[in-house]
């Protein structure tokens, strides 16, 4: 049997929280389910990338427990960045996620 890729997948990509401070972490999470619902299990090419802004974006290890494929992400810019999923085995091409990092207000320097 040759494993080509399933466009009857459906992928749910999560982000929380939306939007963070800039050096802290997002949590990613990508449930994955083939066409009769069952959860798709041990896609060990699947991983997290920037569509945008890609520079100073860093995505932790992905994670995978039952179907939901896990990665946190972090920036060490501000601005808003646009989150996809590859896999050599499905085809997530359709599967988008904004983020926004912020500066972190809080942190005022006084000379």
């Amino acid at each position: 049997a040759t494993t080509e890729p399933d466009s009857e997948v459906s992928a749910v990509l999560t982000a929380a929280p939306a939007e963070q401070v800039v050096g802290y972490n997002i949590n990613l999470q990508l449930a994955v389910k083939d066409s009769q619902g069952n959860a798709i299990t041990g896609d060990n090419t699947l991983s997290f990338y920037a569509l945008n802004q890609a520079e100073g974006v860093e995505f932790g290890t992905v994670t995978e427990k039952d179907g939901v494929y896990s990665a946190t992400v972090t920036s060490k810019r501000a601005g808003k960045i646009t989150i996809g999923v590859k896999s050599d085995s499905h085809d997530f091409s359709g599967v988008k996620k904004e983020i926004t990092f912020i500066e972190d207000r809080q942190q005022v320097t006084f000379s």
